[in-house]
């Protein structure tokens, strides 16, 4: 819970649901990503999130510990999000292993 969460991956907000997209490249070997992105109208693989895991991304700040997001996310969704520390913990481990975040040293 002291981990503080890096974002590592370029973002939007869709224009008509204010939900997040990240935006996942999709190649990653620079030859590839050199010759066949322009070729490509998006060159990236967009990821959805719902409004819970909109609300996370945009708490992810570089200076707030999961422990303060877990107490944002508990004050704005109430027993929507219960068990908290479980739901964000699951979440966080998710975006760490996909790389869209890192943790502050």
């Amino acid at each position: 819970m002291d981990l503080i969460p890096v974002k590592n991956i370029e973002w939007e907000i869709h224009p008509d649901t204010g939900l997040v997209n990240l935006k996942r490249p999709k190649f990653k070997a620079l030859l590839l990503k050199k010759y066949l992105s322009p070729l490509l109208s998006d060159p990236y693989f967009r990821i959805k999130l719902d409004e819970i895991g909109t609300f996370v991304w945009r708490e992810i700040d570089g200076h707030k510990n999961v422990a303060m997001i877990a107490a944002a996310l508990e004050k704005a969704f109430g027993a929507r999000v219960y068990p908290v520390h479980e739901r964000l913990g699951k979440f966080i481990i998710s975006l760490k292993r996909s790389r869209f975040i890192d943790y502050q040293k």
